[in-house]
């Protein structure tokens, strides 16, 4: 198995296999990034997929100093961010009850009272993720989720690592403001 860059530039010369390795290296990392983001199935595929292409496009461009993980981070965030700005809706409403329900850990207990207090806490968490503005959800994901340092998130979103900080404390006092006062119920 050969390095990132080596493969990058296997890929800019037009090298088929090479891109099939770093898709199958790199797949499960850039959809689970976009998914956490959009919190839905179908759009994910979809600009997974658009990622990907873009790698494809844009493997002659790839700078050999920096880190490939980053650039393709890079064209991810990009990605979400642009596809969110398009789309100039509301975050996605998609069937979170029902995948809650469906994903708890043991689904054999016989408490469905319990596994819908389960659901709607884990619902209500999600939506506030969502009702976050898309750049601090981005940065707060990289940093919690995708545990990256500050300064990986700077080059990632092409941004300074104070202005990381900022983005993140703003998400997190947001969050704080808005489930702190249902803590008792949710058990958050």
């Amino acid at each position: 198995m050969q390095n990132d860059e080596n493969l990058i530039a296997a890929v800019a010369d037009g090298d088929e296999s090479a891109f099939e390795e770093l898709v199958d290296k790199y797949k499960l990392i850039v959809f689970n990034l976009i998914n956490q983001f959009l919190n839905n199935h179908t759009e994910t595929e979809d600009l997974a997929q658009e990622v990907f292409i873009k790698v494809w496009r844009y493997a002659r461009t790839f700078n050999p100093k920096y880190k490939f993980s980053t650039w393709i981070y890079r064209i991810t965030v990009n990605t979400c961010l642009n596809y969110r700005k398009s789309k100039k809706s509301s975050p996605p409403q998609d069937s979170l009850y029902e995948n809650e329900i469906s994903n708890i850990v043991n689904p054999d207990e016989k408490q469905p009272d319990k596994l819908i207090e389960i659901a709607e806490r884990n619902s209500l968490i999600t939506q506030t993720l969502l009702h976050l503005p898309p750049n601090q959800r981005m940065a707060l994901i990289l940093s919690q989720f995708e545990e990256r340092s500050y300064k990986d998130i700077a080059d990632i979103m092409e941004i300074t690592v104070p202005a990381v900080e900022s983005l993140i404390f703003r998400a997190k006092s947001y969050l704080k403001d808005k489930l702190l006062p249902l803590k008792d119920k949710y058990q958050l």
